[in-house]
């Protein structure tokens, strides 16, 4: 296991930016109403920030098999952190 401390990125910043999506076609629904309600709750009380929703978005966006109503869907989010 690599020592996390020597990297010039937090950990938690790598794995948002990795090149897959932690999500499946099964559970890709629920994690977009996650994120739909957190990006909500996040603009009236800031915690993690609109660069750190825009990255889990974006790594949704990666899921394998994802419809085109849930590409509107994340699109709409990523629009909403960026009118933010």
């Amino acid at each position: 296991m690599p020592d996390l401390s020597q990297q010039k990125q937090p950990p938690a910043r790598q794995v948002l930016m990795g090149s897959a999506s932690p999500y499946t076609i099964k559970n890709l629904d629920a994690a977009i109403a996650h994120l739909e309600q957190a990006v909500r709750f996040d603009r009236t009380t800031p915690v993690f920030g609109r660069s750190y929703w825009r990255a889990r978005v974006r790594q949704t966006c990666l899921t394998p098999g994802i419809t085109p109503a849930q590409v509107r869907r994340l699109q709409r989010l990523l629009a909403m952190l960026t009118a933010s």
